[in-house]
């Protein structure tokens, strides 16, 4: 697989600059996006092409039209955090992307799709490619505060099943982070319209994927993801997978002296020990870290059931009742048909409600579906 060439990044850029910065080198979008081109000749000026584009995916599944899951969405520290109103219209041309729909909100950025032509250069430069524009105000300070934390922690990591962060673009109000556009957007989209991954090869590939992007997060990174759910997971083609969204991760070497709070993410994926301590903020030392990286591999336990089988194993419209099948560690049984005894056995262990106790990342590589012919 293509290894994306990382640049180094200034320090102006996190000290308030207004220059871009590219981590990934135009090869990269020349080669790994390659397959999600347009033909420029179909379609006339840059403009044009976007919006023929645009009928396409305005009947598709689009991540607004999605329902969230379950449970009570929620993000640490950021009660009061209000969704920004962003000022970029559909065919407007920003540092040479044209603008797409909207295909993602969070509690403090916007993602939108876009489209760049490959460098003059390349041979297929009548091409047009799509990729995710990341965006957050200026005038937010908090958004930007946990915007340059997510950058600086996103920077660092380079694993073929992390997204790539291609570069950082600098506008009078806004801050973008340039990342792929995965070809059949997240998982939870995915699973709402295909349903559970009924292959078992299909499975298992997606399975080691994600694995294996943890694992370098834990082992070689050190980095706790603290947010891993299906909607953070993207699918490009041939299953293909890519984790995103480091907003509320952290790194053990980035790390400062602030208190964190132990509660992270979305209620569904969270594992017991966040839902019944949430208010409780620790400082963050080797002890905690390794907490952190235990609420991972429940998450991952948790996405691992829902691919498998289509829906969320600790699912309630009530949150106190949701909060109590979590801590009880019950989740729903496996349908009858459902006949896989390696990877149920894999969930359950890593469906463990004692922390402690709990296999860490290169413990769950470990167990017999992993080994299994």
């Amino acid at each position: 697989m293509l290894q994306p060439t990382r640049n180094t990044i200034k320090n102006e850029f996190i000290d308030g600059g207004t220059t871009n910065y590219t981590f990934q080198n135009r090869d990269f979008i020349t080669n790994r996006l390659r397959k999600n081109s347009i033909k420029a000749h179909e379609f006339g000026d840059r403009k044009s092409r976007y919006h023929h584009r645009s009928k396409s995916v305005n009947s598709s599944i689009s991540y607004s039209s999605c329902p969230q899951s379950p449970a009570v969405e929620f993000l640490s520290g950021m009660a009061e955090m209000k969704n920004t109103s962003f000022s970029f219209q559909k065919g407007e041309i920003v540092e040479g992307y044209v603008i797409g729909e909207v295909i993602g909100t969070g509690a403090f950025s916007e993602v939108r799709e876009a489209f760049t032509q490959l460098p003059a250069d390349d041979k297929d430069s009548n091409m047009s490619v799509k990729v995710a524009l990341k965006v957050v105000q200026k005038a937010d300070e908090t958004s930007m505060n946990i915007f340059e934390k997510e950058i600086n922690i996103w920077k660092t990591l380079d694993h073929p099943n992390i997204l790539p962060l291609i570069e950082i673009l600098v506008t009078e109000e806004t801050k973008i982070a340039v990342s792929p556009a995965a070809a059949k957007g997240n998982f939870l989209q995915f699973l709402m319209k295909n349903g559970a991954l009924s292959d078992d090869n299909v499975l298992k590939d997606v399975i080691y994927q994600l694995t294996d992007a943890i694992l370098y997060l834990h082992e070689d990174a050190n980095v706790a993801h603290r947010d891993i759910k299906l909607e953070n997971i993207l699918v490009d083609f041939d299953y293909h997978i890519w984790l995103c969204d480091f907003g509320l991760s952290e790194s053990l070497a980035l790390c400062s002296s602030e208190k964190i709070c132990l509660a992270s993410g979305s209620l569904a994926y969270s594992p017991p020990e966040e839902v019944s301590l949430s208010s409780h903020r620790l400082s963050i030392d080797g002890n905690v870290f390794d907490r952190l990286k235990a609420s991972d591999v429940w998450s991952l336990g948790v996405v691992f059931y829902a691919l498998a089988t289509g829906n969320l194993p600790f699912s309630d419209s009530f949150p106190p009742r949701l909060q109590l099948s979590i801590i009880s560690g019950k989740y729903k049984p496996f349908p009858e048909s459902f006949q896989n005894s390696s990877l149920k056995e894999l969930i359950s262990s890593i469906l463990t409600t004692d922390y402690r106790k709990r296999p860490t990342i290169s413990q769950v590589k470990k167990l017999p579906y992993f080994n299994a012919q």
